[in-house]
């Protein structure tokens, strides 16, 4: 089985954050939401997917889809969310991550973002989802 080296956070929030800063402005699309590419540029989301790993099936899908159930997601998304998650695994980015317990979770979020990156933030959202089991389906733990 092939060894994958993913990103790191900090990796991921340094490429973030000088996308950003090299595009300057936002990237929406016609109808709101993060465009992962287009025409002024793409979110920090889409700077990381290969542009051989691009599908316009990704557009409109918030990513936060990949780790939905797909009963969860909209059967019109299914290849949307199928591609963005094969691209995002080809760009070493962790989709599976989880923390086993809550202080696990406090500890990777620290003190937060420092005053200076604080003032830099126009607007954030951020969700958490709690899974309360997991099953195998191939029998093994």
């Amino acid at each position: 089985m092939k060894n994958l080296h993913f990103l790191t956070h900090q990796d991921l929030f340094d490429r973030a954050v000088d996308h950003l800063f090299d595009q300057g402005h936002a990237a929406l699309l016609p109808r709101g939401g993060g465009a992962y590419r287009g025409y002024r540029g793409g979110c920090p989301v889409g700077s990381l997917i290969a542009p051989r790993d691009y599908l316009t099936a990704m557009e409109g899908v918030p990513v936060r889809y990949i780790g939905f159930p797909p009963n969860r997601v909209p059967a019109y998304m299914d290849a949307g969310v199928a591609a963005l998650k094969r691209a995002l695994l080809r760009s070493r980015v962790n989709v599976f991550e989880c923390w086993d317990s809550r202080e696990r979770v406090e500890a990777f979020r620290g003190d937060g973002v420092g005053e200076e990156q604080l003032a830099m933030i126009v607007e954030a959202h951020v969700a958490e989802y709690e899974v309360n089991e997991i099953r195998s389906v191939t029998g093994s733990q």
